[in-house]
């Protein structure tokens, strides 16, 4: 079977220059040893390869251990390499403890041998205390394996094991503490004590991470995901009540003219965050009672609509927030029957909402619907939006029969006038992000997976961190000079301001 080559970088990490760069065998573990001149590679078959660094070339190689077998640990002692591995003999389990030696003829040489009653998979090794930990999907033990006595034995539920993935626990550096991921969410942390393993804290990453490893001098854990890398303290475990990603909720964001004022809130939620730019800035929370389904801000005021009724609140500094300085209410004959989408006009004078197979206008004052267009049976509205010009409402449509085929999407552009809605144009849009970039300002552009926003010419003017950016096109919003982002991986929509 021919094994795959990976392509190794060594860099000096004082000045940054790559030192060497080859290919080698197996990727389970890299070590380096030998006063950092040689490196070790060990393959998910445990078989291991050592290096030299300067040079790249291969000194020797060799199986930790044959068949059914488990790489607990690896570590460093003077000038050799040491591992722990598993063997299953007999009904019974024997840990092994070997030292590479590259210059001898046998190059791993047997240390000595533990055997403990048998256990299940999951194996991890400390070789300060000489502990064991074994972690299933529903348990996880520790054991001393000099006398074989337990020193930890608890209930898990981890989440991993119903994906198909499966994870070890991980020991301190310096023995003193054993962790392990037991969801996507958490992390618990156990103390190594006189008396057994006691429950220590449980680390919630705000970055959602698929390899967490402690650190090899200190006492703190590196989370690493597609979202970014976050370093995390046992001392300093966070709150339950903090933060947690983004699940797919629908934030509304909205700006003042002047810009000002930037008010978030979700969608069917009742509470919006008003930022004040002038006030360093000051977040004012107001509690509207309302399933909102769009907000705007015209001058100092903001106007928040549901199915019931329209309402706007007063911004100016010297009123009192939480809603005791409610401006306008206006309420509706009859509940509006409003549909997957709704819109307030520009100078929020009328609503715009979808229902069944038509886009409807409902005028406020006159508390009734003016004007309405029907949609292509075999349309369904994906997203809908006010044009940057005053009088213009834009759409874009899926096909409901070839949605899932390479089809483009319809960009339909309606206009509003004093007689309701007015002309119709449409043309073919092929990539979602270009829906979103129609409406941003002097040509701003998202590029590919929303990592660069580029000018006009396609020249690069910000580059977004990973847990920035989003995952589908519509939790990307412009509006005049802003950009705001709902990312899964961020608690927060992040609204970013470019300079005219």
């Amino acid at each position: 079977m021919i094994k795959p080559h990976i392509r190794l970088v060594i860099w000096d990490t004082y000045t940054g220059v790559v030192i060497k760069e080859f290919e080698i065998q197996g990727s389970k573990v890299i070590a380096f040893h030998g006063d950092q001149r040689k490196i070790t590679s060990v393959t998910h078959t445990l078989d291991f390869y050592t290096y030299d660094v300067l040079n790249g070339i291969q000194l020797c190689q060799g199986q930790l251990s044959p068949g059914d077998s488990e790489l607990g640990a690896c570590w460093a002692h003077n000038d050799t390499l040491q591992f722990a591995t598993t063997l299953k003999t007999d009904g019974e389990l024997v840990i092994n403890i070997h030292e590479l030696q590259p210059t001898l003829t046998s190059p791993l040489h047997l240390l000595s041998s533990f055997t403990i009653p048998p256990q299940s998979w999951g194996f991890s090794f400390s070789p300060v205390s000489f502990h064991a930990s074994f972690v299933t999907k529903v348990e996880v033990t520790i054991l001393d394996i000099q006398s074989s006595k337990t020193l930890l034995r608890t209930k898990v539920a981890q989440e991993y094991y119903r994906l198909g993935l499966y994870t070890t626990g991980q020991f301190s550096y310096n023995g003193c503490f054993f962790a392990c991921g037991v969801s996507w969410g958490e992390i618990h942390i156990w103390q190594n004590t006189p008396t057994g393993y006691v429950s220590w804290s449980i680390l919630r990453p705000q970055l959602s991470h698929h390899t967490s490893l402690w650190s090899p001098t200190s006492i703190s854990i590196l989370c690493l995901g597609s979202a970014g890398t976050q370093l995390l303290h046992p001392d300093n475990c966070l709150s339950p009540m903090s933060p947690k990603p983004n699940q797919g909720q629908n934030h509304l964001v909205a700006y003042s003219a002047d810009q000002r004022y930037i008010a978030i809130t979700q969608k069917d939620g009742s509470v919006i965050t008003i930022l004040d730019h002038l006030l360093d800035p000051l977040q004012q929370p107001i509690n509207t009672g309302m399933q909102i389904q769009d907000i705007k801000i015209i001058d100092n005021t903001i106007f928040v609509v549901d199915k019931y009724r329209l309402s706007s609140w007063d911004l100016k500094p010297s009123r009192t927030p939480n809603g005791a300085h409610n401006a306008v209410g206006v309420g509706f004959n009859k509940p509006l029957r409003i549909g997957f989408k709704c819109l307030l006009s520009h100078n929020c004078s009328e609503i715009i909402f979808t229902v069944q197979k038509k886009i409807l206008l409902y005028n406020i004052q006159a508390s009734e619907v003016t004007s309405k267009i029907h949609i292509e049976s075999c349309i369904m509205i994906a997203d809908l939006q006010l044009s940057p010009k005053q009088f213009g409402l834009w759409y874009i449509g899926k096909d409901r029969i070839f949605g899932n085929f390479k089809t483009p999407n319809k960009l339909v552009k309606l206009e509003i006038g004093g007689e309701g809605f007015g002309n119709v144009t449409s043309e073919d849009v092929w990539d979602t992000l270009s829906w979103v970039n129609i409406l941003s300002p002097h040509g701003y552009h998202i590029g590919e997976r929303s990592k660069w926003v580029t000018d006009p010419r396609g020249s690069k003017l910000l580059w977004l961190p990973p847990n920035w950016r989003v995952n589908d096109w519509s939790d990307a919003r412009w509006n005049n000079n802003f950009l705001a982002l709902v990312a899964p991986h961020h608690p927060d929509p992040i609204i970013i301001e470019f300079q005219s």
